[in-house]
């Protein structure tokens, strides 16, 4: 059983994606690096405890009622 789910919208390999898998085995990844944030199903968003991407929307914040940590792998923010 799964202690979280964690929402990847961020370009990651299959190495990587083994590697996080290998070392938070309690967490559940989701991989979405192809599709638009309004493609991942509201209760994907629900369940949600982790986002590691590029940019939320007022609308995905609103559904992702159980999110605990942000992360945004760039420099940049609007």
């Amino acid at each position: 059983p799964y202690m979280s789910t964690a929402i990847i919208q961020h370009a990651l390999s299959e190495q990587e994606i083994q590697q996080v898998h290998r070392e938070f085995p309690l967490v559940k990844f989701i991989h979405f690096p192809k599709f638009a944030l309004s493609d991942i199903p509201d209760e994907i968003w629900r369940t949600a405890e982790i986002f590691l991407g590029e940019r939320l929307t007022e609308e995905n914040l609103n559904h992702a009622a159980d999110l605990r940590w942000i992360h945004v792998p760039s420099s940049h923010l609007e």
